[in-house]
């Protein structure tokens, strides 16, 4: 992922965190379609879906981008029977804001790490203390 991307989604992340959930650490997913933003997920403490593998059943950002792209059906190219092959194509992209602004530690945890892989996804990047991280199946 290039530098002016990273840049561009983590503006986007600052942003929505700063107007919805100031002062807290928020975790967010971008699918990508080369530099295209397909959907954006954010982390739901009190929501619940049954298609989460997490023990506790919250919405975890993966997921919450995962569905937002399943339900716009008026464009064809994101219709539920193509999003297998879409996202063949596709890049994730994780985003830790930090309480102070800061980015962190975005790993998928090892439920929505699978979810993705299972997906097919092409590239699952993730943001770090330090760097921006790959992680390609």
């Amino acid at each position: 992922m290039n530098k002016k991307l990273f840049e561009r989604l983590r503006k986007i992340c600052a942003g929505w965190q700063l107007k919805h959930r100031p002062r807290k650490i928020t975790h967010f997913t971008f699918i990508l379609d080369g530099a295209k933003i397909i959907s954006m997920g954010v982390n739901y403490t009190q929501k619940t879906h049954v298609k989460s593998e997490h023990s506790f059943r919250r919405i975890h950002s993966e997921l919450d981008a995962i569905l937002k792209v399943q339900i716009r059906g008026e464009n064809k190219k994101y219709h539920m029977q193509n999003v297998a092959a879409l996202f063949n194509s596709c890049t994730v992209a994780n985003f830790r804001i930090m309480a102070d602004g800061s980015v962190g530690m975005a790993k998928p945890c090892k439920f929505c790490e699978k979810l993705l892989e299972d997906l097919g996804f092409k590239d699952i990047w993730w943001s770090t203390e330090y760097v921006y991280d790959c992680s390609c199946k």
